[in-house]
């Protein structure tokens, strides 16, 4: 028997952000793999002082991720939140995929499994701060394929600069 999701009412998707990731291949010699965040601009080679989504603490979130090269298969871990697959190249996922919960997702490849474009929902509930998506391929993810992320909670007004975070 299946844990129940608590999936995400029709009026919670309708006032959803959406946000939007491409993986794609550079021609930079040393860090061959980056993400475009929300398809604009350059492809982003990981900085630790760029944010590239701030999710508020209790709110949903719908992400797609794109692959734009199928020939490889990125599998995505997204820190500290689970989701659930809505829809993989504009169908229905496997059925094995409608009822899980998920904290790494398979974009492109040619596997049952492995779409060009992957649409999940996200509820952030229960921690705040700065996470980390990442291709967990590991030649992907040691040349740059990773992005920040904060969780941000509207309780919280002190604002903690992060520009270079260190252990003090």
């Amino acid at each position: 028997k299946m844990i129940r999701i608590n999936r995400a009412s029709e009026a919670e998707i309708r006032d959803a952000t959406f946000r939007h990731f491409t993986m794609v291949k550079t021609n930079a010699e040393k860090y061959k793999w980056a993400i475009v965040t929300d398809r604009v601009g350059e492809p982003d080679l990981m900085q630790q002082n760029r944010v590239s989504a701030a999710p508020k603490r209790e709110s949903v979130e719908v992400w797609t991720f794109q692959n734009n090269g199928p020939e490889w298969a990125h599998n995505l871990h997204v820190h500290f939140a689970e989701g659930h697959i809505m829809l993989r190249d504009g169908g229905i996922p496997p059925i094995w995929e409608q009822y899980a919960r998920k904290d790494v997702y398979r974009v492109g490849g040619t596997h049952i499994d492995g779409s060009t474009n992957l649409v999940f929902i996200i509820r952030w509930r229960d921690y705040t701060g700065s996470y980390m998506c990442h291709c967990h391929n590991v030649s992907h993810e040691d040349t740059s394929m990773l992005l920040r992320f904060d969780i941000e909670d509207r309780a919280v007004r002190e604002i903690m600069l992060t520009p270079y975070p260190t252990w003090n």
